[in-house]
Order: structure tokens, then sequence, then C-alpha cells
């Protein structure tokens, strides 16, 4: 009868026999022998099976000094036999099963239920990444890339870059061309060679140009196969996104607006697929210098203007019309570091009394009785002071650092082109506890593009998580 029923006693046993009675060291060894075949057994009723003889007779010489033992309580019941000691805890085991296999019906019903939660949220997150621009452009981009490589061998990326920077070396050696817009000049991108470079572009790889501009940067990733979501305050630079839409088709896109909304730009176009790279060019283009309605040149007479977005309502001329001697001193020291700020304001203040300053060159007239031209022009300072103030560069470029680091995938590359020591600053503290790098342009550009010579990039590799 004890091995008929080996594997109940064992079930109701176990540990409460061990610790309500003084059981023979024969017995200990044999539920040791149980214990250990049980825990390297994956089938619980085979373990029976799994018993020698030897162990069969230690266990029932056990069994049977429990039963010779009456009068032994357990919580306070005496048991007459083994067999009703059997009996009343086998019942109670049977009530603790069912116990067991109530609350893992609840579990499974609560399981289903997180299930098709999850399956539900699951769906959501795919029909977003359905609709997700990098997505969708990745895949464009695959099939492309396999048509193409069924007609040639598949490209190295450092031949891809270095076809890219022979053909922008040709570019920036022609002189621009007058083509009768704007005062003739054509937009010349700044050290696009380091800039591929830095950001290691890569076929189908996603990239965010946050400073659009006249397009130059886009089009040197686009033509290295990568994908580009273009991002531009003045909304003059959708014209020149159409070119680039046109040529391009589906691996290009441009957003009007801030680059300091960079991460909601994200999360419209592109979430969850983290970014390959970003680019910060901080200087403003050579089309919106040579635009005399814009105000940016003090070399161009036109509206005091200077506003980046057209739909801001602070220009220049409201500004330098409203503000007093104090505060217009005060920025012209702090973000033009004009070392005549203070009798220079004084001057505004008393011209604008007489009759509102309107025009660049009236502006550029007063600051030439006090500043005399050096190395750089006279008005340089104080027209880059008032740009930084009228559209808040600075404060756009700190809260875009920030949000440009979080959406940048583990070893994504953030490059920052600045020019002049102030903003420079900003980019250098912050790429400061990061894996940073550093180049300047070569003399043969500065030579072709005398606009470079103040540039530096900069760019840095994320590692960290946050």
């Amino acid at each position: 009868m004890i091995f008929r029923n080996l594997q109940s006693a064992i079930s109701v046993l176990g540990d409460s026999v061990k610790g309500s009675f003084g059981i023979s060291s024969d017995f200990g060894r044999v539920l040791k022998i149980i214990d250990r075949k049980k825990a390297k057994s994956t089938d619980f009723p085979a373990i029976s099976a799994d018993i020698d003889d030897q162990d069969e007779r230690n266990f029932a010489k056990a069994i049977n000094k429990i039963s010779n033992s009456k009068n032994k309580e357990k919580n306070g019941k005496i048991f007459e036999s083994s067999e009703e000691f059997l009996s009343v805890n086998f019942k109670k085991k049977s009530q603790e099963k069912q116990k067991i296999e109530e609350k893992n019906e609840q579990k499974n019903e609560i399981g289903k239920i997180f299930s098709e939660e999850i399956e539900k949220n699951l769906e959501e997150v795919s029909e977003k990444m359905t609709k997700n621009f990098c997505t969708k452009k990745t895949e464009e981009k695959t099939e492309e890339i396999k048509k193409n490589t069924a007609k040639n061998s598949v490209k190295n990326v450092e031949n891809s870059v270095k076809k890219s920077v022979v053909k922008f070396g040709k570019s920036i050696a022609k002189k621009p061309e007058n083509n009768g817009q704007n005062g003739g000049n054509r937009h010349v991108p700044i050290m696009t060679k380091e800039v591929l470079e830095a950001l290691r572009v890569k076929d189908g790889g996603c990239y965010i140009d946050a400073t659009f501009g006249g397009g130059g940067h886009s089009r040197a990733i686009l033509e290295n196969n990568g994908i580009v979501l273009g991002i531009d305050r003045d909304p003059r630079a959708l014209e020149h996104a159409q070119v680039l839409e046109s040529e391009f088709g589906a691996h290009f896109e441009v957003k009007n607006a801030s680059f300091a909304e960079i991460e909601s730009i994200w999360e419209e176009k592109i979430n969850p697929i983290k970014v390959d790279g970003i680019l910060f060019d901080l200087g403003f283009s050579s089309n919106q210098i040579e635009d005399s309605e814009r105000g940016f040149s003090f070399a161009k007479d036109g509206p005091l203007d200077m506003r980046f977005d057209l739909q801001d309502e602070m220009t220049a001329q409201k500004w330098l019309n409203t503000a007093n001697s104090e505060e217009i001193a005060e920025v012209f020291l702090a973000y033009g570091q004009e070392k005549n700020s203070k009798i220079i304001a004084k001057e505004i203040v008393k011209r604008r009394k007489k009759t509102p300053i309107t025009t660049t060159f009236e502006l550029v007239k007063i600051i030439e009785e006090f500043n005399k031209f050096d190395s750089k022009h006279a008005a340089t300072r104080i027209f880059q002071a008032i740009r930084i103030h009228v559209n808040d560069e600075f404060g756009h470029i700190q809260r875009a650092l920030y949000s440009a680091r979080q959406i940048l995938r583990q070893h994504g590359v953030l490059a920052v082109i600045t020019f002049h020591s102030l903003e420079d600053k900003i980019v250098k503290d912050f790429f400061e506890n990061e894996v940073n790098f550093l180049r300047l342009p070569t003399e043969e550009e500065i030579q072709a593009n005398p606009r470079s010579r103040s540039a530096k990039l900069r760019w840095m590799i994320k590692t960290g998580e946050i």
C-alpha cells in the first residue's frame, strides 16, 4: 500500500512530517533523495520510478515507524494512525490545491485582459510607425538601393563621401554667378566636406538639417543616400526646398518652424525612430544677407527688419525705437561685445526723438561716427547683437541642443557650425562632458568662400542614455 500511494504520501507529508515528528535519519535521507531527484525532474510523477529498492525499504521503514508512534500531535490534533494522518492531510492538500487553481484561473483572466490591451497598444504603435517619416523613407530607400545594387557594386560610404566632396570642391571653386535675384549671389554651404565626415552619412540613414537655409548641406546628405528632414524659421527657405523635393522626392521633407521645436517636430514626423545625425548651421544664409529687404546686411540699404521668422512681431526697427538706452547698451555689449555700447545707445535714443530710425544705412551712419573701420566693418558687432536679440538666438540654441540630444540614437552625431565666440561658447559648454571634436575650415575654403573664415565645426557622439 505504501508504494502504491508513494506519490501521494510524498506530496502530503513533505516538510510538515519532517517538522512535526522525530523521524529517523533513514527517512530524512530518503526525503533528501526525493528532493534531489525532484529538483532534477520536470515530471513529478516519474520521481517514484527513480527510487531504487534500498530507498524504498528505507522509506517503508520510516513510514512504519510513524504508524507505530501513536498519540503524535499535529496542530493540536492527535492522530490514531498514519492512515488517519494521511487522510486528513490529503484532504487539506486537496483544498489548498483547489484554492491555487482558482487563483490561477483569476490570473489567467487578468492576463487575458492585459494581453488584449497590449495587443491593442502594439497595433496603435505599428500603425504610427507605418506613418512614420523615416520608416517609410527607409523602406523606399532600401528598395532603391537593392535596384541599384543589381546594376552596380555596393558603394562604400567613404567613397560616397569623397565623391560628394569632389563635387562640392568644384562648386565652391566657382565664383557666385549673377542670377538676377537677391543681389545675384548664390548661397554656398560652409564646411560641407567636414560635415559629411562628422555625420558619417550612410545609406538610408535618418538626418535632420535643423537650419535648412539654402539647402546646401541637405543636398550633400541626400546625394550620399541619406534621408533628410529640414527645419527653418524663415518661410522663404521653403522656396529652396521645392527644388530638393522635386529632385529627391520622398527622401526629403521640410518643416517651417524654429529649431527650438525640434523635439516636437521629431514627435510628429519621425517618432519612435531615433535619428542618426543632426546638423545646426548657426550662421544665416547668403540669401538672407543679400536680400536688402530683410535688413541683415549693413552693406545694403533696406528696412531694419532682421527677423528670421517673418511672423514674429518684434523687428529691429521696433526695438531700436522703443527700448531705453540702458537696454540697448546692454544688448550691444552682451551680444556684440561692443566697447562703445553706451555712447552709441545714447546717440540712437537722441536721434530717434527727432526722426525714427528705420533703415540699415541710417543706423550704420550713427555707428560710424563712433567706431573706426578695422579688420571688420564698424557696424559688424552691433548688427550681430541686434539680430541675436530680436530673434532670441541664444535661447533657441540652448533649448534646441538639449532637445536634439534627446532624439539622437545611441552613437548618433550632433554637429554644430558656429560663427562667433558667444554662440561657440554655448556649444562648447554643452559638449563638455561628451565625446566631442573640433574642425576649422581649410585655407582653400576660406579663399573660395570668405564667409567661412570665422566658422567652427564642433560635433559630439552620443554615448549616454539621456
